[in-house]
């Protein structure tokens, strides 16, 4: 008899998980619109994205994912969802924009069960002499390397 109701229990458990009420919304991202993740994101310093975002009832999201794929598909409540995506360096610390001037990639979807939503952002990543890595591959990087002193990096 407890081995039925057991089997019972994942079966509803199971069935459940089937139903899920939640819809999707797959984002995606590349550099000022013209490069793409795959090799932009170790060219920049950007190890990770960070996918955050609210729903105007109350529910909120925040996902951290790798940069390289260029895209994350993530389960969220229906609803109308702000959607923001940043960027994080190596070490897990928030990279700013380039510019402090560019918008936070930012857009506004209405999720729903059917079919998934959609977010395309552009991230701004910081000029090569403030972004921890060393582009040109010369040993230095930022501030100790020459070139940036130069404006040549």
């Amino acid at each position: 008899m407890f081995g039925r109701s057991a089997l019972l229990l994942v079966v509803l458990a199971l069935a459940g998980a089937a139903c899920s009420q939640d819809g999707t919304v797959d984002v995606s991202w590349d550099f000022q619109g013209t490069e793409p993740a795959a090799s932009g994101c170790g060219q920049h310093g950007i190890d990770s994205v960070v996918i955050s975002g609210a729903e105007s009832g109350g529910d909120g999201l925040r996902v951290i994912t790798l940069c390289t794929p260029g895209t994350h598909q993530v389960s969220v409540a229906p609803g109308t969802w702000t959607i923001q995506v940043s960027m994080l360096d190596f070490q897990a610390v928030a990279i700013a924009p380039a510019d402090d001037t560019a918008p936070v990639p930012e857009e506004t979807v209405v999720v729903t069960t059917g079919a998934p939503a959609s977010v395309n952002v552009h991230l701004y990543p910081p000029s090569s002499c403030s972004d921890g890595v060393d582009n040109d591959h010369d040993g230095r990087v930022d501030s100790a390397d020459p070139d940036c002193a130069n404006g040549s990096e």
